[in-house]
């Protein structure tokens, strides 16, 4: 299960992350939240479904009728299909929209074993100098993706919100 929490200076600015090597965390996701603008990526090859989510409906791409799979990850976590959804890309970060406020919140699974000491090898949260303001280091290139893609769903949250 995983667990979201907002990434902080005070929680992560002397931990660093390691970019997920495979798609192994998403082998029991059947689907996946994506934007219009991944539509055209996804053509005939995976179906597209509305789920309902909180009182609205989510366009999700199926990457498996069965619940607890997924057809398009390998036994050895590789990505079977032409296109990955930028909400499996952007792992282990979410953006969310919490409650009466305008800004987003990157938030990073804890679980996802991604996160080292920072005296590991790995990407650091926070520059070194202090400098990005609050946008951490390892949150720009995710955090650029994750943007860009929440910015098409206005007023949403993504889907794996904190728990």
């Amino acid at each position: 299960m995983a667990k979201f929490v907002a990434v902080s200076r005070e929680a992560h600015a002397q931990k660093v992350w390691r970019r997920f090597a495979n798609y192994q965390f998403a082998a029991k996701e059947p689907l996946a939240s994506i934007v219009l603008a991944e539509v055209v990526h996804f053509g005939s090859w995976m179906p597209l479904v509305f789920i309902e989510e909180a009182g609205r409906y989510v366009l999700m791409a199926m990457m498996s009728p069965m619940p607890g799979h997924n057809l398009f990850v390998g036994p050895d976590g590789e990505w079977l299909g032409g296109y990955a959804p930028s909400s499996l890309r952007s792992h282990p970060f979410r953006l969310v929209r919490r409650e009466g406020a305008e800004q987003m919140t990157l938030y990073i699974d804890e679980d996802s074993g991604v996160i080292r000491d920072a005296d590991e090898a790995g990407e650091p949260f926070f520059a070194a100098d202090g400098c990005g303001g609050d946008i951490p280091e390892c949150g720009q290139h995710p955090f650029r993706c994750l943007t860009s893609c929440v910015s098409r769903r206005p007023g949403e949250t993504t889907r794996g919100r904190p728990a």
